[in-house]
């Protein structure tokens, strides 16, 4: 959470909190720069942590309360460790129970039949909305009021329903209690959902592909309200909109829906939100979600948003989509022009070394996928490690991770598994065994 500091004077030496004079304390900061000398910061931290931004005048400078700057119980490596020696849904409980930040999603599964789930973590108690805002720093009410009891945290064991499942949706109903903030995932998490509810059983190559899965929620429900608007003519006659009243949505590699529905998209929500986005040269702007968007198309077409600013009539839903489409086919013809119009090609994918060296990281992969489907990859994210379990007797797990086992990019395994990855493939994991005191690998 950000809070507005207010000095004593132009030193900010001293800072006003419930009346009373603080000295702030000044704890110097040494930043390495390649081939210069050290960059040497004097950070100011106050009661509620580092001041994080300072402005000309002083009259907005704006102090961090952060979780992660609070010492922690205990070392939240160790929970993990201790984790991992468990055998049972009551051990894992208690062992997962000193985790403090970032919270965590923890899920658990045993042979024996047990399966749970738990939302793990510290949270803020606030009051309502604290932390979607700049708060004011001299008054301690604005404080967080210490953190919400950990057993109430969401949580789950052995559900009538089967399964559990995490996909960074939202973890409880508008019946949980406690305030909290985030942003949550729409669209996979359903997928997924659904996926496992009409499944009857899941083996271990059922669940592979399910990690492969490329539908797209927001696709399924956005596109037939676009089109809509556009009418059955405009949709026959246009090689681009026929392409997209057929599609499956689903984001494969050479498939050119993908492409022309995100165009279309993102050209349309931005006319939308005009008024948002024509302050986004002097200050951060935040668009409504797109549910949001979606019900305004489905059942507000004559909402004011729609409205394009400076221009004269005022526009409706079916106005905006059609010079939508309209300017999105512009480019398209361009993409087409270029021989990019097919998903991969047009979200080209490469994974970069960590050094951000090129020609120590990948070529551009022929991916699908998106950020709002279960294979969720993105230019600068991914699955990069996919993992199944099978729970049978003798445990097996089998895995695979876009890299090599060896970091030296001389190495002939420096990319061992990038091939595997791409092309959904996994490896059966090696386990250790310790037989006689010593530590075998079979």
């Amino acid at each position: 959470d950000l809070f507005v500091i207010e000095w004593v004077d132009i030193t900010r030496r001293e800072y006003i909190l419930n009346g009373k004079k603080y000295p702030v304390q000044l704890r110097k900061e040494v930043i390495k720069v390649s081939g210069e000398e050290d960059l040497e910061l004097n950070v100011k931290y106050t009661k509620w942590g580092p001041v994080v931004h300072e402005s000309d005048h002083g009259n907005q400078d704006l102090a961090k309360r952060w979780l992660v700057l609070d010492v922690p119980d205990q070392g939240e490596a160790s929970t993990f460790i201790h984790a991992m020696q468990c055998k049972d849904y009551d051990c894992y409980w208690e062992k997962t129970g000193h985790f403090g930040t970032p919270a965590q999603n923890f899920l658990f599964a045993s042979k024996f039949g047990d399966i749970g789930l738990r939302v793990n973590g510290k949270f803020p108690a606030r009051h309502h909305h604290d932390g979607r805002f700049v708060e004011w720093g001299n008054d301690s009410l604005n404080d967080w009021e210490g953190y919400y009891p950990r057993e109430q945290n969401p949580q789950m064991k052995n559900p009538d329903k089967g399964y559990l499942f995490s996909a960074n949706q939202r973890s409880a109903d508008t019946t949980f209690p406690y305030y909290y903030t985030g942003s949550f995932e729409r669209y996979r998490n359903k997928v997924i959902d659904s996926l496992l509810k009409d499944g009857n059983g899941f083996d271990v190559k059922q669940m592979q592909k399910m990690h492969q899965n490329v539908f797209s929620l927001k696709a399924a429900n956005f596109i037939p309200v676009m089109l809509s608007y556009l009418g059955e003519s405009r949709i026959k006659n246009n090689p681009y909109l026929n392409i997209l009243s057929q599609w499956d949505y689903n984001y494969i590699p050479n498939s050119t829906g993908p492409t022309i529905f995100e165009i279309f998209y993102s050209t349309m929500e931005n006319k939308v939100w005009d008024e948002i986005l024509a302050y986004r040269d002097t200050m951060a702007v935040q668009l409504p979600p797109e549910y949001v968007l979606l019900d305004l198309l489905k059942n507000d077409p004559e909402n004011e948003f729609f409205n394009i600013i400076n221009t004269n009539p005022g526009e409706n839903a079916g106005d905006v989509m059609n010079m939508s489409f309209s300017d999105a086919e512009k480019e398209l013809n361009r993409l087409e022009s270029e021989n990019r119009l097919e998903w991969s090609k047009y979200r080209s994918v490469s994974i970069p070394n960590i050094a951000r060296i090129p020609s120590l990281g990948s070529p551009i992969l022929e991916l699908g996928g998106s950020p709002d489907v279960i294979n969720a990859i993105n230019y600068s994210f991914g699955p990069s490690w996919r993992m199944v379990i099978d729970l049978q007797d003798e445990i097996q797990g089998y895995g695979v991770y876009p890299g090599g086992q060896s970091g030296d990019p001389r190495s002939i395994h420096y990319k061992d598994f990038l091939d595997k990855w791409v092309k959904g493939d996994y490896r059966k994991l090696i386990k250790a065994k310790v037989e006689n005191g010593s530590l075998i690998l079979n």
